[in-house]
């Protein structure tokens, strides 16, 4: 069966816990820090804490307009989701 891609890591594996609680500092493969983190089920930037929408990173995104940037919490691009990152 198909997993959830991690918002965290990006893997689509199997995760011990919720995605949503994913600890990682690495992206699955082991290459690349982490661009977002999670704080109470909600994502954030590492960088500068701004939120990120976690609708956004679903398959049929978000149409809200809302303070919580529509970007990808793999690399922040605007371009796409999580789905999308490369």
């Amino acid at each position: 069966s198909t997993f959830p891609t991690c918002t965290i890591c990006l893997g689509c594996d199997a995760h011990s816990m919720p995605v949503v609680y994913c600890p990682a500092e690495k992206t699955w493969d082991g290459k690349h820090d982490t661009y977002a983190k999670q704080i109470d089920r909600k994502l954030y930037t590492k960088s500068t804490s701004q939120q990120i929408c976690t609708n956004w990173q679903c398959l049929e995104g978000c149409p809200e307009k809302h303070t919580s940037a529509h970007v990808c919490s793999g690399c922040g691009s605007a371009l796409h989701s999580t789905h999308g990152c490369p």
